[in-house]
């Protein structure tokens, strides 16, 4: 019996250009970081916002939203291309003054545990929410978001290379000045090209955990029900390992714990770590970035700490698993696993704020009486060695950025497409 392959072409759903033709009107971030400030923003912006599909209320429920999809589509809101494609994707974007960009694609991925790695563990709440909106649906609405090693030279990169020098089948930049550029793939010879190069790579989940498990999960559950086909396929973006095309950034924690304080935490952790009081968030930022021993910091009742592990040693007596042995150096783990359970503090959904925003950290510190944690971005090759492995971090570990824009492609799972 002929094996499936791990990845291939798809027909595509997207905004009618004839109907919609401004494309930032009608994207949207990811579900899970919109806040209800750019949630009603965005429904300004147009009825059409792909906000409608992927945001739930007392009002908007999960049937309502079933119903919404097919207006749309009766509408020809959204149409559906008529071959298989991989769909590159460029995105150019600033970052601290840097003018950057990544380039990627959209195509299947099979749903093989066994193939694709996952670094993060996930919470029950957003699963089911996102179950529940794929059972209404019965489509990918966004991708799960994939990285694999490769090189600039590939093979991939000299199609992608080609590529671009055709018409974009679009071209936008979203309210959050991410300018991206879409080409179809279609292609026999290049579309063949890259499933043979991905093929043999190893898959790093990167963003989307939560969609790539509810997607085994609806396959495992729906795959005898009428009109389903290639349920052990799934939505993703593909990206390149390579050179500056992955762009990592830290999400900070904010503990909501009034009890937390520095003096408590000096006295259960201060054989372990220094604590030293900085003057501003700069100048903490700075010595978090550029300090060789472990170290992270703290804001806490209006000031800001450096705490600097003092000894790595100390490290290997109180970790003796595999796991956190492997873990022993990354920041996330370390908070977790040393600092908050010294703390006798039980970090869950509840009680924690995720933030990639220094700012947004202290005003939810200050907010909640509770403690700010300023943390690095993780390498992307310990990250893949330690995922390759099969060892998973802290739910939040990481943040990809820019995160895909939900509403650029879909992908239905009805009516004979896959």
């Amino acid at each position: 019996m002929k094996t499936k392959p791990i990845i291939k072409p798809f027909y595509g759903l997207h905004y009618n250009k004839k109907l919609l033709p401004k494309m930032q009107m009608l994207v949207c971030p990811p579900y899970d970081i919109i806040n209800k400030d750019q949630e009603i923003k965005l429904k300004q912006s147009s009825e059409y916002n792909f906000c409608n599909l992927i945001l739930t209320d007392k009002e908007h429920t999960y049937k309502k939203i079933g119903q919404v999809f097919r207006q749309w589509l009766k509408k020809e809101v959204l149409v559906q291309d008529s071959q298989p494609c991989f769909y590159l994707c460029r995105q150019k974007f600033s970052f601290h003054g840097k003018s950057l960009r990544r380039y990627g694609f959209l195509g299947l991925l099979k749903l093989d545990k066994s193939r694709i790695y996952p670094h993060e563990y996930t919470h029950k709440g957003p699963k089911a929410d996102r179950f529940s909106i794929i059972s209404e649906v019965q489509a990918n609405l966004s991708p799960i978001f994939i990285i694999y090693p490769d090189t600039k030279k590939s093979r991939l990169s000299k199609v992608f290379a080609g590529i671009i020098k055709n018409k974009p089948l679009m071209n936008f930049s979203t309210q959050q000045n991410i300018e991206y550029s879409i080409w179809k793939i279609n292609d026999s010879k290049d579309t063949q090209i890259i499933s043979r190069a991905i093929e043999k790579k190893k898959l790093l989940i990167a963003d989307g955990h939560h969609r790539f498990e509810v997607a085994c999960a609806y396959a495992k559950k729906a795959k005898k029900q009428n009109g389903l086909k290639e349920l052990d396929y799934a939505m993703a973006y593909f990206s390149p390992a390579a050179g500056k095309n992955i762009l990592i950034l830290p999400t900070h924690r904010v503990i909501k714990e009034s009890r937390l304080d520095i003096v408590s935490l000096q006295k259960k952790i201060g054989e372990i770590f220094s604590f030293k009081q900085e003057n501003s968030l700069t100048g903490l930022a700075e010595k978090i970035k550029s300090g060789k021993k472990m170290s992270l910091g703290i804001y806490c009742r209006k000031k800001f700490y450096l705490l600097r592990l003092k000894n790595k040693k100390v490290l290997g007596r109180i970790f003796k698993t595999e796991r956190e042995k492997a873990l022993a150096d990354i920041d996330v783990f370390i908070l977790h696993k040393l600092i908050l359970k010294k703390a006798k503090i039980k970090q869950n959904e509840n009680n924690t704020i995720y933030t990639i925003n220094e700012e947004e950290a202290i005003h939810a510190a200050d907010k909640y009486q509770g403690c700010a944690f300023f943390l690095k971005s993780i390498d992307i090759k310990k990250l893949i060695n330690i995922s390759s492995r099969g060892i998973k971090m802290p739910q939040k570990t990481t943040y990809f950025y820019p995160k895909i824009d939900a509403g650029i492609i879909l992908r239905r799972l009805t009516n004979g497409s896959v």
